[in-house]
């Protein structure tokens, strides 16, 4: 059995013209270390877009859902 820990993001963010492009997969590693950091073992992802806003001229975004698994009893 599982016990949701709830909602985690990533975010890779290009805020000024010379910062580094933002990338999915540094998106998906900030979402993963978001639920370790809750105590996650499981992660399901809900999804991973491309867009902007005012803070950041280019990002990833990705949501996912932290799980803890139980052990059998």
């Amino acid at each position: 059995s599982f016990v949701s820990l709830g909602q985690v993001q990533g975010e890779s963010c290009q805020a000024h013209v010379f910062s580094e492009k933002p990338t999915q997969q540094k998106a998906l590693l900030r979402m993963k270390i978001a639920a370790a950091k809750l105590g996650a073992n499981r992660l399901i992802l809900r999804s991973c877009q491309q867009d902007q806003t005012d803070d950041c001229r280019a990002r990833w975004i990705c949501t996912g859902d932290a799980h803890q698994a139980q052990p059998l009893q």
